[in-house]
């Protein structure tokens, strides 16, 4: 059973590590604190093996080399920030994001033609166009998404 268990915290680090790196992100508890007493060992494990794959990569995915900060507004017909709305990068892999209260989901990616779309439609409304999914025009990396209240 104890074999399994780190067996299986062995796989949840390597999918959180291949998450991070697909997206550009970081540990969202990148303070440096150990894991509490009352933590269990597993999730102790998991802890320590992703900190240590992570620092081991941080270089890597900090380098400027070939990333690009990516911008996705989203604002309503009359023009207003829209926050709270997760928004979709995909290539080969999705990346998601939020919109913050400026109603902008940032990214840091390599540069690319990738394809937006909204994941959690604003309940009320719409897309303002037929379109569904969104580029970035060439050479720009920000994007409007304009969203209308639905009939």
């Amino acid at each position: 059973m104890r074999r399994f268990v780190t067996v299986l915290s062995l796989i949840l680090a390597l999918c959180t590590l291949l998450c991070l790196g697909a997206c550009g992100g970081k540990d969202a508890d990148s303070s440096g604190d150990e894991p509490s007493a009352d933590t269990s060992a597993a999730d102790s494990t998991v802890e320590s093996v992703v900190s240590e794959l992570v620092s081991e990569t941080s270089d890597e995915s900090s380098a400027p080399d070939g990333k690009v900060e990516y911008k996705v507004a989203v604002t309503d017909a009359d023009g207003k920030a829209m926050a709270g709305v997760m928004v979709q990068l995909c290539l080969n892999t999705c990346c998601p994001g939020v919109t913050d209260a400026d109603g902008v989901a940032s990214f840091k990616l390599e540069a690319a033609d990738y394809k937006v779309s909204v994941m959690t439609m604003p309940e009320g409304y719409t897309y303002a166009s037929e379109e569904t999914e969104f580029h970035f025009e060439e050479g720009s990396t920000e994007l409007t998404i304009t969203l209308k209240t639905a009939e």
